[in-house]
């Protein structure tokens, strides 16, 4: 496995309209970038539920063909005192080859996702808010 992008926030514990305020934000990206209608062969999305009040998760698995994989999960983890965001992205070798090809994977739509996570001000460093006036999210 090779990890292209991985992005990890945490904050302090939210509430359940705050949970479910950045669950939408998700949804609607995994929405935007791999439309349910246009899902082809090679492209599975699933999300792990069991316990949404402390976890929940979004797995999407894209085919890149010559059996490589290209592995995104979305991850929200709540406990008492803080909770956590991640993004993360890897490529999973497979096929019959030894050492994988080179797959380039553009990260901006997991950076756009992120930053629209960011905009809902619910993290902070150095006690100040997080936000995303000062970045600049661009294709690179």
């Amino acid at each position: 496995m090779k990890p292209v992008y991985c992005v990890r926030l945490d904050g302090p514990s939210w509430s359940v309209p705050q949970r479910q305020d950045v669950r939408s934000v998700v949804e609607k990206w995994v929405e935007e970038e791999y439309p349910i209608d246009e899902r082809g062969p090679g492209v599975s999305v699933r999300v792990d539920n069991e316990d949404p009040e402390r976890w929940w998760r979004y797995t999407i698995d894209v085919s890149l063909g010559s059996g490589a994989l290209s592995n995104t999960t979305v991850t929200l983890l709540m406990s008492d005192s803080e909770t956590t965001f991640e993004v993360r992205t890897a490529v999973v070798a497979g096929g019959k080859q030894i050492t994988p090809q080179s797959v380039q994977i553009k990260d901006m739509a997991m950076r756009t996702l992120v930053a629209r996570v960011i905009d809902k001000g619910l993290f902070r460093d150095a006690d100040r808010s997080v936000s995303t006036k000062d970045l600049r999210v661009a294709d690179v």
